[in-house]
């Protein structure tokens, strides 16, 4: 599996997720022909935060610098 990241920035990017959510992480990625990249753990863990909150919180995306 191709993985866009070390094993030190996997880490610290999925700090906080359990095992059913990390085992889930990597067999998508899995099955994905990009493998595990930044985007997807991104997405993944706001999903997860978002529904174990219950929907009291909500992401919201900073503007890109200019």
């Amino acid at each position: 599996m191709k993985v866009e990241m070390t094993e030190a920035q996997l880490a610290a990017m999925t700090s906080g997720l359990n095992y059913v959510h990390l085992r889930s992480l990597l067999l998508a990625a899995q099955h994905s022909d990009d493998g595990l990249t930044y985007e997807d753990v991104r997405v993944k863990k706001k999903e997860i935060i978002e529904a174990e909150c219950a929907g009291l919180i909500e992401f919201i995306t900073p503007p890109p610098r200019p």
